[in-house]
């Protein structure tokens, strides 16, 4: 698992925001939303919080929707699998260039694929964002 200061956390309108305006990259099994980190979260048109302060890793997170995986334990387990993924892909990419929150969204075909393959998906686009 990532630590906390790389998640996206609990106020629901940092990840609505990233929803909405991202920009998305397409995958066969993930598709990214992103937006660039600074200046990107604003609370009513206000300055960022501090708690969200601009820094020097992409933060994430995983949006694992009810519609495609209808049973908890499924997406459950894809979120936790996506997270380790992530987890790989940072591991070998430490400081980008420019820095996104980033939405992770996953396709019902990540769920009975193997860990292999998700992983490499993942440090792909990774990889495409550190450029």
């Amino acid at each position: 698992m990532i630590s906390k200061s790389l998640r996206i956390g609990p106020p629901r309108w940092a990840v609505e925001y990233i929803m909405k305006k991202g920009r998305r990259i397409y995958g066969r099994l993930l598709s990214l939303k992103i937006v660039p980190r600074k200046g990107a979260l604003t609370l009513n048109g206000g300055p960022v919080p501090t708690s969200f302060g601009i820094g020097r890793h992409h933060r994430f997170c995983v949006v694992v929707s009810k519609k495609t995986f209808p049973h908890a334990v499924d997406r459950n387990k894809t979120r936790r699998r996506t997270y380790a993924a992530i987890e790989y892909a940072l591991k070998l990419h430490h400081t980008p260039k420019t820095c996104y929150d980033i939405a992770v969204v996953c396709s019902a075909a990540a769920r009975d694929v193997a860990f292999s393959a998700l992983r490499s998906e993942v440090v792909d686009h990774i990889k495409k964002l550190s450029l």
